[in-house]
């Protein structure tokens, strides 16, 4: 378990995003909290659906609640919001990752009935080189 205050490496990161392809890979139609036709007449994504399914930032929220999540980028207005919010051992991250790892569950584009598509996989290369340009690695001894 994460300790509070620690930054966490690029190692942390990719699997983070390992385990948020990983996941909704399996089944993306049933497991994305995205609703293709919400309240408001349209697609929206939910923190937490009626039937449980959560966002990429929902599955790690410590109460994700039936709300409705804007643009992504509202998503998380501010870090230290999200990590009140957050479980424990995903607090952490910079707001800019979980933004990234959020548009990629929030787009469409980026998955087909069976998996993550073309443009997910290239949209996960892109959250990669942006987790070695700005989170760091550890430092040896």
């Amino acid at each position: 378990m994460m300790k509070k205050g620690r930054t966490r490496t690029q190692a942390d990161a990719v699997a983070l995003l390992k385990d948020t392809v990983d996941f909704y890979s399996r089944d993306p139609e049933s497991l994305r909290a995205y609703v293709e036709k919400g309240e408001n007449g349209f697609g929206e994504c939910l923190y937490r659906t009626r039937d449980g399914r959560c966002c990429a930032v929902g599955r790690h929220l410590r109460n994700p609640e039936h709300t409705q999540q804007f643009f992504p980028a509202k998503v998380v207005s501010e870090i230290s919001y999200l990590e009140t919010r957050l479980q424990p051992q995903s607090r952490g991250f910079p707001l800019d990752f979980w933004v990234a790892i959020q548009v990629l569950h929030d787009d469409s584009n980026h998955w087909t009935k069976k998996g993550i598509s073309y443009k997910g996989k290239r949209k996960v290369d892109q959250i990669r080189k942006w987790i070695r340009k700005n989170i760091p690695v550890p430092r040896k001894g």
